[in-house]
């Protein structure tokens, strides 16, 4: 073939740019900080990935569960226990009594995991207070070298971990077998923690706990010169490691396994045959990384496509994907589903084949080019978050990989996709089957035989090249997506009759993009403008079945999710159409206090003003639903198969459908929430579409039962979890002469904060008898009645006597109001905690902060609620605590 010197110059340029391009580096992108100190130490700042009003403080360790030898087993997830009972500066109780002064509770405002590859800690702060994050950082380096482990609180400990291993179950990863960490889950097995020693739990953290192997993230707005000063100097005073290990985890690359005793947890009647290619992985932090690393996931898309476009095939499904085993070693994992007709020998048969054509052959450019447009189609439909993330960071620290914003994943990609070719992937294809293998099946099913051995297996896929198969040559065709569609553009608008804007009566600023507005139909809408909450609009009203007449309340409740499928001029196969084009959800919820609708968009480039007026055609236009399929769809339903006390007619359609509207629409006992990332003309289009929708008159209290609330005994209650385990309830009940304020509410939490305190003094830590426990307070307005939940897990054979030391030792100080002002400060300082932490979650403002609005009469800022925490005195927590508290011995 003749080339031109023009054209080989011209080649030879793109040669030249490309490998320019491909030859950088990459680098942290705008809005992070990162630094990595002189001993090892790193610290990031992330000032966009926190919620309002919070920031969190994250702990990170490269050192997982799986650096353990046999000897070691559980003793970093021991370890990650010992760092909350004491430090060098802050001995015995005083890490823990630290974190209380600050008003955060363990497991719900701080906590701390170990997985199989890192370690993990987490406090949670209010935003701007810096004596609290000052305090946090000091901990957190005492935490880094010098816990005291003192003997005492190592015994406990054991007693806690083991009531955990009981209570959870670890994954193990089969892709371990055939090694040193075979069967190894993370948490050990009991026999293992009663066998450790605390000098080797100290030697294991005196060789790990370095500053190298960790870094601090914070997630939030900080002052950014003070904090970074702050943990320079302090951080940097750690001692560098002496020995440093060069690697952490065994290197898995160079084993070979085949094991017959692999057994599917998903389907274990059905024959799976896995094959695990191993190989070095390798840090992506270059564009040639990142090159490479998309060569590969290509790599994976075509392989498995072609596997599962295999002639006559027996096969149910195929799986081909890259993922680390254990840092240092990463796989091609190949996963083949049979049906129950297939051997084994066919499933290895057929892989060959398809491998031994697709090296002679290679594969083609049509497929190439439609798995890269499909990955950047993706890539492109994704909302970006906009702002590097913790997850992004941990892969920068663990992995070594650089976070890539999405206009620069996106250049890059479009970059290889102009030259990548099919010898891109030549030499993969040779390389792949000759690297260290694990081969896993299950030789008790019928799909093995006794030929199926390891030495067929590996001789079969080492000598793929010399096998002769009779595969034709591979013809490409679109397969289905293999990504989830949550993209639709161009979707016209949805046509309403003409709907006239409202006047808002009142805007009130509720707290950082949050407000509310009120119309005259009785509604306020609280407007949530946070550009990463979800899109959903949901109503809450304070109308549940409590306000039915007791036969129907049994009805409704299974039917409220019936509705909601037929409105305005649309069929009952229309109306649901509209609402799955346009990617909208609609559910209804009831219980006995409230009624919920909530419409959620999820299409990733939603026009919000559409989910407005969907939300207008149910709530505004909604036709009473067919009443032969209603009524055919009630009969069907198994809670009603044995209801006998309602004739199921077309008079019940019609009440039904009666309260239905009622519960939308009576908008002087419901709140209405809106939220996502909203346009600019939010308040118009609120005061269109929801402002002027007509509202329902509550009835008169025809037909309508209030429940009965005297059942203020106190109970116990023990129920299942698991076969070894029980939770025991405490439940108890206060009815009050007076009205229900919002102070007997926030009394009442902090009687439940004090109450969990003492549980997990007592039981978890003295004791060592539990591992998880919990405590909740709620209140009845319309009854006047306070309830104080106080819980635990714990064995069936330790039942007794913690329900003895709870009552002795922790209910009957309570029943005669016995708490230290201390006490009296941390317990209200962890319920102000928990209202600046969570004020601002989307959960808690479309759903708990509407409820206490519905019932106090108002929406509380957070200056409200701490304005009335402040008022609590000693003597409202013991008065209130001692007609809480009360039992008798019928009771318990």
């Amino acid at each position: 073939m003749k080339v031109s010197v023009k054209h080989l110059l011209f080649s030879l340029s793109i040669f030249l740019v490309s490998a320019h391009f491909f030859g950088q580096n990459l680098f942290m992108p705008e809005g992070v900080t990162y630094k990595k100190l002189d001993n090892g130490f790193s610290y990031y700042l992330l000032p966009e990935d926190s919620e309002r009003g919070k920031i969190t403080v994250n702990l990170i360790s490269t050192i997982g569960s799986l650096v353990e030898t046999p000897e070691e087993r559980g003793v970093a997830h021991f370890i990650e226990h010992m760092v909350f009972k004491g430090s060098k500066n802050y001995p015995g109780n005083e890490t823990m009594k630290t974190l209380d002064k600050m008003g955060l509770r363990i497991g719900r405002d701080y906590n701390a995991s170990v997985n199989s590859t890192k370690t993990e800690y987490h406090i949670n702060l209010p935003e701007g207070n810096w004596d609290y994050l000052k305090q946090t950082l000091l901990l957190m380096k005492d935490w880094v070298g010098d816990l005291e482990m003192g003997e005492a609180s190592f015994k406990i400990e054991q007693k806690v971990v083991i009531e955990e291993i009981r209570k959870r179950h670890s994954a193990i990863s089969p892709y371990l077998n055939g090694t040193i960490l075979e069967g190894h889950g993370g948490l050990g097995t009991e026999q293992q923690i009663n066998g450790i020693t605390a000098e080797r739990v100290k030697d294991f953290y005196k060789k790990y706990y370095t500053p190298n192997q960790f870094a601090l993230v914070i997630q939030g707005k900080v002052n950014e010169k003070k904090v970074t000063r702050f943990i320079e100097k302090l951080f940097s005073k750690i001692p560098e490691a002496l020995n440093k290990t060069q690697r952490n985890y065994i290197d898995l690359t160079k084993t070979t396994v085949v094991d017959s005793n692999y057994v599917s947890v998903i389907s274990p009647e059905i024959p799976w045959l896995v094959m695990a290619f191993k190989f070095p992985s390798y840090a992506i932090n270059s564009k040639a990384a990142v090159k490479n690393d998309f060569v590969q996931y290509l790599f994976c898309k075509i392989l498995e496509n072609r596997l599962a476009s295999y002639p006559n095939t027996m096969l149910s499904g195929t799986k081909v994907n890259t993922s680390q085993i254990l840092p240092g070693t990463t796989m091609f994992n190949v996963r083949l589903k049979g049906n129950n007709s297939i051997t084994y020998t066919e499933m290895l048969n057929g892989f060959c084949e398809v491998v031994a054509e697709a090296k002679a052959n290679g594969f083609n450019q049509e497929e190439i080019n439609f798995f890269i447009q499909e990955y950047i189609n993706n890539i492109t439909e994704k909302q970006s978050d906009g702002f590097m993330t913790l997850a992004e960071v941990e892969k920068h620290f663990l992995k070594g990989e650089v976070p890539l914003e999405k206009e620069q994943q996106l250049a890059l990609l479009k970059a290889i996709q102009q030259n990548l070719k099919p010898e891109a992937f030549n030499a993969l294809l040779n390389a792949f089957t000759n690297y260290s293998k694990t081969i896993l099946f299950d030789s008790t099913l019928k799909a093995w035989n006794k030929d199926f051995s390891e030495s067929y297996i590996l001789n079969k896929i080492d000598n793929i090249d010399s096998e002769e198969f009779q595969l034709e040559t591979f013809k490409f065709s679109e397969p289905n997506s293999t990504f989830v569609k949550r993209n639709k553009t161009n979707l016209p608008d949805i046509k309403l009759e003409e709907v006239s804007p409202k006047a808002v009566l009142n805007k009130k600023v509720i707290g950082d993009n949050l407000y509310s507005l009120t119309f005259n139909n009785g509604l306020t809408v609280l407007v949530n403008k946070d550009k990463e909450a979800r899109s959903q609009i949901r109503l809450v009203s304070k109308l549940g079945l409590k306000y039915l007449p007791e036969n129907e309340s049994v009805v409704f409740k299974e039917a409220v999710n019936l509705f909601n499928n037929q409105f305005n001029n649309l069929s009952r196969e229309d109306s649901p159409a509209l609402l799955r084009r346009y990617m909208f959800t609609a559910k209804s919820k009831i219980s006995e206090n409230y009624f919920e609708f909530e419409l959620r968009g999820n299409n990733t480039h939603l026009n919000y003003e559409n989910l407005l007026k969907g939300f207008h055609l149910i709530i505004a236009k909604e036709n009473t639903p067919d009443s032969e399929d209603f009524l055919h769809k009630l009969k069907e339903n198994l809670s009603l198969i044995n209801f006998k006390n309602t004739d199921f007619n077309n008079d019940l359609v019609q009440r039904l459908f009666g309260y239905n509207q009622t519960f939308k629409r009576s908008f002087n006992n419901a709140y209405v929430y809106v939220g996502g990332n909203l346009p600019e003309n939010i308040d118009d289009l609120i005061a269109t579409y929801i402002g002027g929708i007509s509202k329902v008159e509550e009835p008169n209290g025809q037909g309508v039962v209030l429940q009965d609330f005297n059942d203020l005994e106190p109970k116990y209650i023990e129920e299942a979890r698991g076969k070894i385990q029980k939770r025991a309830s405490f439940i108890f009940k206060n009815k009050l002469e007076r009205n229900y304020t919002l102070k007997d509410q926030l009394t009442a939490d902090a009687i439940a904060e004090y109450g969990y305190a003492q549980i997990f003094e007592t039981l978890r830590k003295k004791l060592g008898l539990i591992y998880s426990l919990g405590a909740d307070a709620y209140g009845n307005r319309e009854s006047k009645t306070s309830t104080v939940s106080l819980r635990y897990i714990a064995d069936n054979n330790n039942l007794e006597r913690c329900k003895a030391v709870m009552i002795n030792e922790i209910l009957k100080p309570m029943r005669s109001g016995i708490i230290s002002k201390e006490n009296v400060a941390i317990s209200k300082a962890k319920v102000s905690s928990k209202m600046q932490l969570y004020f601002y979650d989307e959960n808690v403002l479309s759903n708990t902060y509407l409820k206490n609005a519905l019932k106090y009469g108002r929406l509380l800022k957070i200056d409200d609620l701490e304005k009335e925490i402040k008022n609590i005195q000693a003597k409202d927590i013991q008065q209130l605590m001692k007609r809480l508290i009360h039992w008798s011995e019928n009771n318990f």
